[in-house]
């Protein structure tokens, strides 16, 4: 999870936030898909992904460098086994 910066009522999303998003969608070199359509990588909400670290270590990296990088602040939650979803709950999907 990123921590968005707040956002401005009439500017709609810090500036930051809209930075860190484009180098996550659209990476500098060609031949790196988005974060997003990357294999072990589910975005679950507007600043929460969930990636599979041992299927794709290099999505993680990407995403802490971006924050890092932008200067926002991160949260990471570790999960041991996989996640069980509730069944009448929001349930993401692979793309």
């Amino acid at each position: 999870m990123i921590n968005m910066p707040e956002k401005h009522e009439a500017e709609g999303h810090h500036p930051k936030w809209l930075s860190c998003l484009a180098d996550l969608n659209h990476a500098s070199e060609p031949m790196v898909d988005a974060l997003e359509d990357q294999d072990g990588v589910l975005r679950l909400a507007e600043n929460v992904w969930q990636i599979n670290f041992h299927d794709n270590p290099g999505a993680f990296a990407r995403l802490i460098s971006c924050a890092m990088h932008h200067r926002l602040t991160y949260g990471i939650l570790q999960l041991k086994e996989a996640p069980v979803w509730h069944p009448a709950a929001f349930r993401p999907k692979p793309r």
